[in-house]
């Protein structure tokens, strides 16, 4: 989130909080925010999510992450979560994961 925050202004010229009331103004669920920001306003992906999570809740920390993954696999993409549960098993097996301020970390498990 903080790489997120720090980028946005070079990369779109608007800082996170423009970016945050753009958001808030706009009505709709956060999904519907997201789609918004990407289509309409050109963000990536992450991008959208981090601004519209921080306009819907304060920030990513205030949501837990078995909640932000319901929501990623919620509709249509329900039947991917089993994938993404698999894969995860397998990568927390053969890597040590460590979240931190920059993005995730990973090191070989030895």
């Amino acid at each position: 989130m903080a790489a997120i925050a720090r980028n946005l202004p070079a990369k779109t010229g608007r800082s996170l909080e423009e970016w945050v009331r753009l958001a808030r103004a706009r009505p709709g669920s956060l999904m519907e925010r997201v789609a918004w920001l990407k289509a309409e306003r050109g963000l990536g992906s992450g991008q959208a999510r981090a601004v519209a999570v921080v306009a819907e809740r304060g920030g990513l920390a205030a949501t837990p992450e078995a909640q932000l993954l319901d929501e990623q696999y919620a509709g249509r993409k329900e039947p991917l979560r089993p994938l993404h549960e698999a894969l995860r098993a397998v990568i927390e097996a053969l890597f040590v994961v460590e979240l931190r301020d920059g993005g995730p970390g990973v090191t070989v498990r030895r």
